[in-house]
């Protein structure tokens, strides 16, 4: 299977460009670097997703629990390897 390469983050819209240079980090980023093949969807999704996870009265801990429930019912491993990182931060124990 081919590889796709992600777009580099200055060809991306400027306003694109600066929020993916604030969310991209070392170890971090691949699903925002994805989204970014699709530059008009990542525009929308972005401040979507973080009305999900920032734009309520969910306490992060419950907001984590729940990421972590529905990426195991789901079996995404990639969600659970991330949001596990996200839910110690939140101050959530690993057991």
């Amino acid at each position: 299977m081919a590889r796709c390469a992600y777009p580099e983050i200055d060809t991306l819209p400027e306003a694109l460009a600066k929020e993916m240079r604030n969310r991209i980090g070392p170890g971090r980023g691949n699903v925002w670097r994805m989204l970014c093949a699709t530059p008009d969807t990542a525009e929308t999704f972005i401040p979507y997703s973080e009305s999900i996870r920032h734009g309520n009265d969910i306490p992060p801990k419950l907001r984590e629990l729940m990421i972590l429930r529905v990426g195991h019912l789901c079996d995404a491993p990639y969600e659970i390897h991330h949001h596990r990182r996200i839910a110690a931060e939140a101050g959530l124990s690993d057991v």
